[in-house]
């Protein structure tokens, strides 16, 4: 039996008609055109729902950067799930990427973070051959589990220092966006899934550890599903604010 088929969390089952997610892996992966930072994303659902990487790139944009992002993600994948079907290790040697985030589950429980660490060890040797940086997405627990926030930071970040690599903390970041409102949707129904306002959070973490520059400095514009975001200007600016805070936070325990 594969690691996804025993997951217990088959999110991508629970709202099939609301996010896509029998169909909505992410389709073959391009080269990219030279110049700018080359970033490839290796995860699951969590990455391509609301099209995290094109968040990216428009936020980059919005500053002069350039952000050329691929995504190799398909539903309920582990990191191992990629490794095991072949599809991540000729992706990663293909061409020099700048940065390769990759995401799992929560991987709070002592399972999902052995695989996790198995993943990333795995992973982030060919990740450095290639002359990229390996980096973790932090992701959060299911609403159900809101107490695991900290054991995810704590996997995810533990990763991280284990192969030398990069922390993207977007789950911090929600955690200190709910800090200023805590009426604030993050979560899709489902209770895993993020919402476009977090996906629009995670990709402001990002922005800011791929770029140098701080997200405050942003205009009030958001992005998700290939286009804007309609969100006040008071909750874009509490938005930048959280993703800066989990920043500075940085790779603290």
């Amino acid at each position: 039996m594969s690691i996804r088929s025993r997951r217990l969390m088959l999110a991508c089952l629970v709202l099939p008609a609301l996010l896509g997610c029998l169909s909505l892996e992410s389709p073959a992966v391009a080269p990219l055109p030279p110049g700018g930072t080359h970033v490839l994303f290796i995860g699951n659902s969590l990455t391509y729902v609301h099209d995290l990487p094109d968040i990216v790139e428009r936020l980059g944009a919005l500053t002069g950067d350039t952000i050329r992002t691929a995504t190799l993600a398909k539903p309920n994948y582990a990191l191992l799930d990629h490794l095991a079907d072949g599809g991540a290790k000729p992706i990663i040697q293909r061409e020099r990427w700048n940065v390769v985030v990759m995401q799992q589950g929560s991987s709070a429980l002592t399972e999902g973070r052995t695989w996790l660490y198995a993943g990333v060890d795995s992973l982030a040797p060919y990740i450095r051959a290639a002359g990229g940086i390996p980096a973790l997405y932090e992701v959060w627990p299911t609403a159900d589990r809101a107490f695991d926030v900290p054991k995810v930071r704590e996997s995810y970040l533990t990763a991280a220092l284990r192969v030398n690599g990069r922390f993207f903390p977007a789950g911090t970041a929600w955690q200190e966006a709910w800090k200023r409102d805590s009426t604030l949707a993050l979560y899709e129904p489902d209770g895993l899934h993020p919402s476009r306002t977090g996906s629009f959070l995670a990709a402001l973490v990002m922005y800011e550890q791929l770029t140098g520059k701080d997200a405050r400095a942003l205009p009030a514009v958001a992005y998700a599903d290939g286009g804007s975001l309609a969100l006040s200007t008071s909750t874009i600016r509490l938005l930048q604010e959280a993703a800066h805070a989990a920043n500075v936070r940085g790779m603290t325990r």
